[in-house]
């Protein structure tokens, strides 16, 4: 749909047209992002996932469950936020997502080891990979924070680029010991 990104000011950051735009390339062209709007994401939203989310991390409820215009709208709310923050205070909320994500990771992180699950297999199959968590609040769990973290490391890879753009310094992920983000994002974007 969108061949190429868009100019994104961030004195234009309010601009919801234009920052449209620019969070459809990222979801049509950004190998982590596009995963929004895959079939097994929306699933996930639409089983009430999205919402719990919205219960979780901003105390407010989202009926519908479809994800990609809620997500947009977030992006949007935060970019348009920050159209006159300084590099450290624009900096210092995308490590409040990028906590949260770690956070989301550790947690997956944990029942995988609990179940002694191999890691790589998940990429092939989610449903059969879960089947392997015989307590279903670690499934609900794990399911939770698997979607929490296709969300906030969706908005973190965009809110990260604009940081780059606007402030000329590469946004450095909060450290996670078990996830290497660094191999993560050469493997889905080839950078």
């Amino acid at each position: 749909m969108f061949n190429q990104l868009p100019e994104l000011q961030q004195v234009d950051a309010d601009n919801k047209a234009l920052v449209g735009q620019c969070i459809l390339f990222f979801l049509e062209n950004d190998a982590f992002c596009k995963e929004i709007k895959s079939d097994f994401i929306k699933g996930m939203a639409e089983t009430g996932l999205l919402n719990s989310f919205c219960k979780v991390y901003f105390n407010s409820k989202y009926e519908t469950g479809d994800i990609v215009p809620w997500f947009m709208n977030v992006v949007f709310l935060d970019l348009s936020y920050h159209k006159n923050s300084d590099k450290d205070t624009f900096r210092k909320f995308i490590d409040k997502l990028s906590n949260n994500d770690a956070y989301s990771l550790e947690e997956m992180y944990r029942i995988t080891k609990k179940y002694n699950l191999n890691a790589d297999k998940i990429k092939n199959d989610f449903k059969e990979y879960v089947r392997g968590i015989t307590d279903p609040r670690d499934v609900s769990v794990f399911y939770f924070t698997s979607f929490s973290n296709h969300i906030f490391y969706s908005e973190i890879r965009i809110l990260g680029y604009y940081y780059e753009k606007w402030f000329g310094e590469k946004y450095n992920y909060i450290h996670q010991p078990h996830i290497d983000r660094q191999n993560h994002e050469e493997e889905t974007t080839g950078k």
